[in-house]
């Protein structure tokens, strides 16, 4: 569950920073993990993106499928 709640952090630390292009640089940081072969990072940045996502559709009050 920790995992989770921290992936939550960053991504709202993310949106914070980055505003409506919070996804965009996720997306960005990912490409650049894959790009080095640091599949580990990547992983991360997936998750951060997909938190991203769910958290934007949220707060634009759309439900999860």
């Amino acid at each position: 569950m920790a995992l989770h709640t921290n992936l939550y952090q960053a991504a709202c630390e993310i949106i914070e920073r980055h505003g409506p292009d919070a996804e965009e640089y996720a997306g960005k940081m990912l490409r650049r993990c894959l790009e080095k072969g640091e599949l580990r990072a990547a992983g991360v940045w997936l998750a951060i993106g997909n938190a991203i996502e769910d958290l934007t559709r949220l707060a634009a009050g759309e439900t999860r499928h």
